[in-house]
């Protein structure tokens, strides 16, 4: 019966160590799915760049579209005209 329990503890060591393997396999190869998935994101997102007009120019609408102006805009662009023009002491503010 002496070596029946050792090859049980032997065969239930190489069964753990088996298992551990599979899980560590299957963890690389979950690890690699998403490693390129990210990497063709990140391709994505770069030939959108790549493809958009560059900053400052805006883009560019067909004749007879519409400019619409979100309200975050209309007030920063107020914010903006504000920095750049000349002082104006005396001048009240009004929030808006």
């Amino acid at each position: 019966m002496a070596s029946v329990d050792a090859d049980d503890k032997y065969t239930a060591a190489i069964e753990v160590s088996n298992a551990c393997r599979m899980f560590y396999v299957s963890r690389l190869q979950t690890a690699e799915t998403l490693k390129n998935r990210l990497m063709d994101r990140r391709r994505a997102v770069r030939a959108a760049a790549a493809s958009s007009p560059p900053r400052g120019q805006g883009v560019h609408r067909p004749a007879g579209a519409v400019d619409e102006t979100t309200a975050l805009e209309a007030v920063v662009a107020k914010l903006h005209n504000e920095l750049v023009s000349p002082p104006h002491f005396g001048r009240e503010y009004t929030v808006t």
